[in-house]
């Protein structure tokens, strides 16, 4: 897997992450 790929992926589950614990 690429360094970059890995780097989205993570803010992509950390972002979805943060917005189903302020909802």
């Amino acid at each position: 897997m690429n360094i970059v790929t890995a780097a989205f992926t993570l803010c992509i589950f950390v972002g979805s992450f943060l917005l189903f614990m302020v909802q």
